[in-house]
């Protein structure tokens, strides 16, 4: 898994790429032989009249899976920012893994049932 980090109008230390390194590899390491690149981009957004808003943006990629994208805004960045968008696109990638899984076993067949199908569907069936 190849994480790319990029922040526009925000310093990004040391500490901050620590931060969003740990929260990814905590919420999708399980998924890492399925996922090749991670796109982290962190922006902070200046409004006018003095207020900003921090924006946080994920992009999943993976052979054979669409792209899953999830943002998280908030009034100032931190790592709970990046936190939420990271979880976000961690459910995303849960259901759709799912959904194939489901896909692959809706042409259950008693074929499949002799082989032994280690998916969710064939267990309702033995």
């Amino acid at each position: 898994m190849h994480v790319d980090l990029s922040a526009k109008g925000v310093e990004l230390g040391a500490g901050l790429r620590r931060g969003v390194e740990r929260r990814l590899s905590f919420a999708l390491g399980r998924f890492a032989a399925k996922i090749t690149r991670v796109a982290v981009h962190l922006s902070v957004l200046d409004h006018g009249r003095g207020s900003q808003s921090a924006r946080c943006r994920v992009t999943l990629s993976g052979p054979g899976l669409r792209d899953l994208v999830a943002e998280e805004s908030a009034p100032e960045l931190s790592v709970a920012v990046v936190d939420r968008a990271v979880r976000r696109v961690a459910r995303r990638l849960t259901r759709e893994l799912d959904r194939r899984k489901n896909l692959r076993c809706r042409d259950f067949d008693a074929e499949a049932a002799e082989r032994r199908c280690d998916c969710v569907c064939s267990a309702r069936w033995r």
